[in-house]
């Protein structure tokens, strides 16, 4: 329930960001033959899961008529998933996560800057795709659950663009990240 509170207050912002630049609130459009959605909302999933995984729970558990209205103004959803990486806290086994920990899940102990880079590109290059697509930067909202969170702020932080939403679930920044 807590996700669909969240998805319902960056829809809120995203809207109320179009409406006092004056922008009517219809539904998506086509530009050169390509659907362009009003707003986008890119939902990063929490260690482990999936673009699947997390888009598939939205859905079963978001009231019907709250998405019937995204859908109708518009507003749509990215699911990305994080890459499949070795991750230590696994014990080394392969894992859908967006960084690797070197040590435990403490605010104090480093992250992989390396994981942290590769996906934070990752997550940039789908908002330079969704602009160049015709998306305005600041109709987009970029966040996530857990690691997922994490990552987004790692990646807003990083993105050249200025972003309508930026949100974190249940999510923390290590003290040596930047």
């Amino acid at each position: 329930m807590h996700l669909l509170r969240a998805a319902a207050a960056i829809t809120i912002v995203i809207l109320s960001a179009s409406q006092s630049r004056g922008m009517a609130l219809s539904s998506s459009t086509r530009t050169a033959g390509l659907h362009v959605p009003n707003a986008v909302v890119i939902f990063c999933h929490g260690s482990g899961d999936t673009g699947e995984g997390v888009k598939s729970y939205v859905e079963s558990v978001a009231p019907r008529k709250s998405l019937a209205l995204l859908k109708e103004a518009g507003i749509e959803f990215e699911f990305p998933s994080a890459k499949i990486r070795p991750y230590r806290l696994a014990g080394g086994y392969p894992s859908s996560v967006w960084f690797d920990r070197y040590v435990g899940m403490e605010p104090t102990n480093p992250e992989d800057t390396a994981s942290v880079e590769s996906s934070a590109a990752q997550l940039n290059k789908l908002i330079d795709d969704l602009v160049e697509r015709g998306v305005p930067a600041h109709k987009i909202a970029l966040g996530g659950f857990s690691m997922g969170g994490g990552i987004a702020i790692q990646a807003a932080a990083r993105s050249h663009h200025r972003l309508g939403a930026i949100f974190a679930l249940s999510s923390y920044l290590c003290n040596d990240s930047w």
